[in-house]
């Protein structure tokens, strides 16, 4: 079961998740992270470990300047995963791959399986199998 949880308070971000990779009935701990960062931005990716690992590996934040920070999202940031999904060969699909979670400059983002930008009102975000565990505590 993955969880990935991110809070905010409006200036700083959390993401916190767990190390398990699971396949069937088989776990196992991995080292590789499934939350990390990158530049100013802090990430946290469910789902498929191939696009946790080009996302860390692969892709470079585009810059952001003093660009409103949704527009961004969608306008920039989004199509910059899309194209680095496509120069590594990773398909997303059944639009059940990319699910990311992004802080940047105080605010809690989710990028969802068909590359939907999401921000709650209250600041709290969870992705994975484990999310409503979480949304429940």
């Amino acid at each position: 079961m993955t969880c990935i949880i991110g809070v905010t308070d409006g200036k700083k971000v959390t993401i916190i998740g767990d190390s398990a990779g699971t396949s069937g009935s088989e776990t196992l701990l991995r080292k590789d992270p499934k939350v990390f960062r990158k530049g100013e931005f802090v990430l946290g990716g469910s789902y498929s470990f191939s696009m946790i690992q080009i996302i860390n590996h692969c892709w470079e934040p585009p810059s952001i300047d003093n660009m409103d920070i949704m527009r961004y999202m969608v306008s920039i940031f989004v199509p910059s995963i899309i194209e680095t999904f496509d120069r590594c060969g990773y398909e997303n699909d059944d639009q059940s791959g990319c699910n990311l979670m992004v802080g940047i400059r105080g605010r809690l983002f989710s990028i969802l399986g068909d590359y939907q930008v999401q921000e709650t009102f209250d600041g709290f975000e969870a992705l994975g199998s484990g999310t409503s565990y979480a949304r429940g505590v």
